[in-house]
């Protein structure tokens, strides 16, 4: 069964890169979620006055779409 969604998978991306309108096709990639480090991405000091009751159910997200407007 896997081998057979994959052969149609390359199919449909054959497929939808063959047409004029599509400018490119990136197949979708798996990333584990990485959430130990979510205070060093923001650039919080080791020194900073911390609340962790209040900072124990803090979820931080960055979605990047690569959509730029101008």
């Amino acid at each position: 069964m896997h081998l057979l969604l994959n052969c149609l998978r390359m199919k449909l991306r054959c497929y939808l890169a063959s047409m004029a309108e599509a400018v490119s096709v990136i197949p979708n990639q798996y990333r584990k979620l990485h959430t130990t480090r979510s205070w060093d991405f923001i650039g919080l000091p080791l020194t900073a006055k911390r609340k962790l009751k209040s900072e124990s159910d803090m979820i931080l997200a960055l979605l990047d779409t690569g959509i730029t407007y101008s």
